[in-house]
């Protein structure tokens, strides 16, 4: 019985002592901690046409003598950007009513201009299939409104040559990070 006794001590004392020995190699309670907090920028990019209908009308005889026209869309272009951006400007094909009769891309020309405090340079495009800077500018922001005026100008004497009737092409605007 004695050697029992003394077994069942040494037993008891040896899981006492593993217990306070993990209790004393713990962390001691923490009074602080650090997290790892990241901060992503996503990109945002994007351009609306807000009136996607434009017409160029010839409609008198004074238009004709003249042999240009002009429209002004008001907030034309609205553009969002997070960062630095450029707008082209393109069309791929002439201006077309049919297969026969077609007036030159490069008769028309678009310009931006700002409105409210929009950033950025601007400049005169002549249409052509490649895309070329409209508005090139070193900061971005939300809500960025552009007039656009558009203006037909026939060659010499082309006026008086082509046939009644809607000449159209796509105008394509693209938006890019710079």
């Amino acid at each position: 019985m004695k050697t029992k006794n003394f077994l069942l001590t040494g037993a008891l004392l040896i899981v006492a002592l593993f217990s306070v020995n993990g209790v004393m190699a713990a962390d001691p309670i923490a009074t602080q901690s650090t997290a790892n907090v990241t901060i992503r920028l996503h990109e945002i990019l994007s351009i609306v046409v807000q009136e996607p209908t434009v017409l160029l009308e010839y409609k008198t005889a004074s238009d004709y003598n003249n042999g240009s026209v002009n429209k002004t869309m008001s907030e034309h272009l609205l553009v969002n950007s997070t960062g630095p951006f450029t707008v082209t400007v393109k069309t791929l094909t002439d201006f077309k009513k049919d297969e026969d009769n077609s007036i030159s891309k490069d008769e028309v020309k678009i310009t931006a201009t700002r409105t409210d405090n929009s950033p950025g340079s601007l400049s005169t495009v002549v249409l052509n299939e490649t895309a070329t800077n409209l508005i090139t500018s070193t900061k971005g922001g939300f809500d960025l409104k552009y007039d656009v005026n558009y203006n037909h100008k026939f060659k010499d004497g082309e006026a008086f040559t082509k046939r009644a009737g809607d000449y159209k092409a796509d105008v394509t605007y693209e938006i890019t990070a710079s």
